[in-house]
């Protein structure tokens, strides 16, 4: 597991607040990715002069029937004949894509189709695109401390985030939310963690309680937040016969939606470090 560190400053007094938006499954080179929508958030969140991003992976679909930029069911092929031509069109496509993040710190992620066996598995393809856009690297999943601050506050705040493209899926979202359920109870102690994989949008922030250790004993509330990103691939589009079509999947949430983190150094009147979610406006 790879460990990453990022520090930032936190909006103002009376603010104090980051905020971090999760980019789900591009599937660049599938014909049915919705590019113009996938560029649209990117620079909703270049603009956002206190975001982090987390781009969980499947940076590439890769093997798909009805692909962009090939010929249908010639992919494999053409992957295997001409890697070094197919991978370096792609990284020149995704470069162009996340290139408005360059001045906003991110970490990327791999995901399965990333590694796609006799396809991109060799490449280092996020590794390379993370390099380019001055992202750090996270690997298959990663552990990353976030430090928020203000200029006028002393001390800063800290969170642990959990990132990792995630793995099954289901066809109803009950499953989903209890595989991440699941994992944010076995696998690791966080306050946030982000998945991507099964292009369903949920996000959910559950209050977890303690006691204090020194003093007289009272309740502590500690909040966790697990978000789910959708990807950028509707589950139908007319003309096009895809996975979800074949396995009969229902439809699944779009919703681009980010959390919202208080710092409670900031100043803020009432709050205590809490994490709330928010909708982009599109």
């Amino acid at each position: 597991m790879n460990v990453l560190e990022i520090t930032l400053e936190s909006e103002p007094v009376d603010f104090g607040k980051w905020r971090l938006y999760p980019i789900g499954d591009p599937h660049l080179d599938a014909a049915a990715t919705d590019r113009k929508r996938l560029e649209q958030y990117i620079a909703h969140i270049a603009a956002d002069p206190h975001a982090i991003w987390i781009c969980v992976g499947d940076l590439l679909d890769g093997t798909s029937p009805h692909h962009r930029w090939f010929e249908v069911q010639a992919v494999d092929r053409d992957i295997l004949l001409n890697m070094d031509h197919y991978i370096s069109y792609a990284l020149l496509e995704l470069e162009a894509v996340f290139a408005p993040l360059r001045n906003t710190p991110g970490v990327m992620l791999q995901g399965n189709h990333d590694l796609r066996q006799g396809g991109t598995l060799w490449s280092g393809l996020a590794w390379e695109l993370a390099r380019r856009i001055g992202a750090q690297y996270g690997g298959d999943e990663c552990l990353i401390r976030i430090s928020a601050s203000t200029r006028e506050t002393r001390g800063n705040s800290i969170w642990v985030c959990h990132a990792f493209h995630g793995a099954g899926g289901g066809l109803l979202p009950g499953g989903k939310i209890n595989r991440h359920v699941r994992d944010m109870s076995q696998l690791c102690d966080a306050d946030i963690y982000v998945r991507g994989h099964v292009h369903d949008s949920m996000c959910r922030i559950q209050p977890i309680y303690s006691t204090n250790i020194k003093g007289k004993a009272r309740l502590q509330t500690r909040y966790r937040a697990f978000i789910t990103a959708p990807a950028f691939w509707p589950t139908r589009k007319e003309g096009l016969n895809n996975y979800a079509s074949r396995k009969g999947y229902p439809p699944t949430d779009p919703g681009l939606v980010y959390l919202e983190c208080w710092n409670p150094n900031g100043g803020a009147r009432n709050h205590d470090g809490k994490i709330y979610r928010q909708e982009c406006p599109f």
